[in-house]
């Protein structure tokens, strides 16, 4: 199921960010400005299946938004906005290193 939610600002470069190891790994953080989070991928580029938890982390709580057991050379999505102010945080925890590369896109609030 996919829906369709406006959102605007300059849409930027995403953040990809390959996880070395199973230890929780920042995958973005928020400054100032307001950010939005529209998507993050999880890429499996190994031959066998491996889990991943992403979290969005408030400033306080890592709050649980993904998890996932990504196919061998397969992709998993999350794919719902996320509105970020300063220092909070995309995070990802892979289950096994040098398996998994998170991919962040986000659009910058206009002021």
């Amino acid at each position: 199921m996919s829906s369709f939610v406006p959102i605007s600002g300059t849409l930027l470069s995403p953040t990809c960010v390959r996880l070395t190891g199973t230890s929780i790994t920042d995958i973005f953080t928020a400054d100032d400005n307001f950010d939005t989070v529209f998507a993050v991928y999880l890429t499996n580029e190994t031959a066998g299946a491996v889990t991943c938890l992403v979290d969005w982390f408030d400033g306080t709580t890592n709050n649980h938004i993904h998890n996932a057991s990504v196919v061998a050379n397969g992709v998993s999505s999350y794919e719902h906005p996320i509105k970020m102010v300063n220092a909070q945080k995309i995070r990802a925890t892979a289950g096994t290193g040098n398996a998994i590369t998170v991919t962040v896109h986000r659009v910058k609030a206009q002021r």
